[in-house]
């Protein structure tokens, strides 16, 4: 680290009173060193916050002051434990201020009001870089030793390359919150404020660059023409780079995209992809530069830890999950939460059980308490009744069909769909009976339901009076299970004539209401229609 800056003297902020970018190689910053302020009392991890100053900053600078409130704060409250010692206070603390401000924005506002009495930023932008950086390096600090590790090498190359082009950093921070803090006291007296920086984590040390300086140099313009080279774009002359970027803001974050271009920090898959999408763009140029072939191993290293990384965080994610539900599954098998639930559920059931008999009581359907197999039985009983009514109904318009049937027919199956629609509705009348029947009786077999058939059809054999005491022979006898159901008060309870008066009153209204006018039948195997007085031969 101190052949790349041409210092040994890395213990301290490095920062210079009034830092230029140099125009060669190599770079000596020994001149810059400056010793930290020491920290106010009231910012090292005090419990009682400090009174907030008069004014309401912007949330940039909230954000900005929270970050670098949280760099004291941090190394004296042990959130500064790691993967290695000394864990990156540089960025762990200043991700825990911002948090703090976004989470608990009030409280923080006392807290970072004394740091922002003597540490400021030039701009939003510049906060909004500061903060970005911290996430990021929280989020590299959760890595495993290996992979901080190959980051850190990668960085050590990053700068070569900035030396190489005869840039020079503006701050060199170790791993100390109240370097940190000094860092920005100094750059605020040195510059009136934090300038837009560009930070390359080496492990135990912060290097920073002040990219409104790189912007208006010469190295800055051969950076932004090497990433237009990577991208397949023509390079810009200083003038052509003052039209397309015509303000400080806009010159800045072209730098930024530059440096960052082959020597991104990999977080998450959409950064992963990223890289991996600026790797094919330079991979696919026609003639490859030696400056392409260093930026193509850049992101292929940075691809490789990046892939590393994603991982490594869905595996924790997961794990976290996994760790997660297996602790509420815990809590939910504990005994007594095991019996707790078995209570709700029991209560839950009464409470249910109570509702529907509520409900069923209060429409007058059924009796209370009934259950739902009686419910079944009953609703079956009435169905065995409609099938009856609606049989005898056929055979009394068509009392011709008795004979038909009997000399034809030895099961309901051979009569439903008979080309006399008479005929095919009586057969699956007859069968509708048949299968009702034993439900209503618990038969489970098929010959419980052939039988049924069978006793229906050999009355038709004794005439239309012998049917029609068979079919009021089967109504009959499941009329207790309707009455075992329904209330008194009920249309087919036997208090009211019962399902089989209750069916035939309503076929009656509905047969005095007469076939409407050009209806057709079969009559005998003939074809007929009604004319509204009689069936006339012939359709209409």
């Amino acid at each position: 680290m101190a052949d790349i800056l041409g210092t040994g003297n890395t213990s301290a902020p490095v920062v210079t009173p009034a830092p230029q970018v140099l125009a060669n190689p190599p770079m000596d910053v020994s001149t810059m060193t400056q010793q930290p302020q020491e920290i106010p009392p009231n910012l090292a991890g005090s419990a009682t916050p400090p009174p907030p100053a008069a004014g309401q900053p912007s949330i940039w600078k909230d954000l900005a002051m929270g970050a670098l409130w949280g760099l004291a704060g941090a190394g004296r409250s042990g959130a500064l434990s790691g993967h290695r010692s000394g864990a990156d206070a540089f960025a762990m603390g200043a991700a825990g201020g911002a948090e703090g401000v976004l989470v608990d924005k009030p409280a923080a506002q006392a807290q970072q009001a004394q740091a922002a009495a003597d540490i400021k930023f030039k701009t939003a932008q510049a906060a909004d870089m500061q903060i970005d950086y911290a996430y990021k390096e929280k989020q590299l600090n959760n890595l495993s030793q290996e992979q901080q590790d190959a980051h850190a090498k990668a960085s050590m190359e990053q700068l070569e390359m900035l030396k190489s082009m005869g840039m020079a950093p503006v701050a060199v921070t170790s791993d100390n919150p109240g370097d940190a803090l000094a860092t920005g006291r100094n750059l605020t007296k040195s510059q009136g404020g934090v300038p837009p920086l560009y930070t390359v984590d080496i492990g135990n040390q912060h290097v920073s660059f002040d990219l409104s300086q790189v912007a208006g140099s010469p190295q800055g313009l051969a950076l932004l023409n090497r990433q237009r080279a990577d991208m397949g774009q023509e390079s810009l002359t200083p003038q052509q780079f003052a039209q397309m970027y015509p303000n400080q803001t806009s010159q800045v974050g072209a730098m930024h995209g530059a440096m960052d271009y082959a020597h991104p920090v990999i977080v998450d898959q959409k950064s992963l992809d990223d890289a991996k999408a600026r790797l094919n763009t330079i991979q696919g140029q026609k003639n490859v530069t030696p400056e392409m072939k260093q930026d193509i191993d850049s992101l292929q290293k940075a691809i490789d830890i990046g892939e590393k990384s994603v991982k490594e965080g869905l595996d924790a994610a997961n794990k976290k999950a996994a760790q997660a539900e297996q602790t509420r599954l815990d809590v939910q098998n504990k005994p007594e939460n095991v019996q707790a639930q078995a209570r709700l559920a029991g209560a839950k059931a009464t409470a249910e059980e109570q509702a529907k008999i509520a409900a069923d009581t209060a429409s007058g359907e059924w009796k209370p308490k009934v259950t739902a197999d009686e419910k079944k039985k009953a609703e079956l009983a009435e169905n065995i009744a409609e099938n009856a009514t609606a049989t005898n109904g056929i055979l009394t318009r068509r009392p011709d069909l008795v004979g038909a049937i009997a000399g034809r027919f030895t099961n309901a199956q051979q009569m439903i769909g008979n080309n006399d629609p008479d005929i095919s509705a009586i057969g699956n009348r007859i069968h509708n009976i048949a299968m009702a029947n034993s439900g209503v009786h618990g038969f489970r077999s098929q010959q419980g339901v052939e039988e049924t058939e069978k006793n229906l059809l050999n009355s038709f054999k004794n005439g239309p009076q012998a049917v029609a005491g068979a079919l009021g022979s089967n109504v009959d006898s499941v009329q207790t299970f309707i009455d075992n159901a329904r209330p008194s008060s009920y249309q087919t309870h036997s208090g009211q004539g019962g399902a089989g008066a209750f069916y035939q009153k309503r076929m009656g209204a509905a047969q005095n209401a007469g076939p409407a006018i050009g209806e057709q039948r079969s009559i005998n195997g003939q074809a007929a229609h009604w004319d509204g007085r009689g069936w006339l031969p012939g359709a209409k």
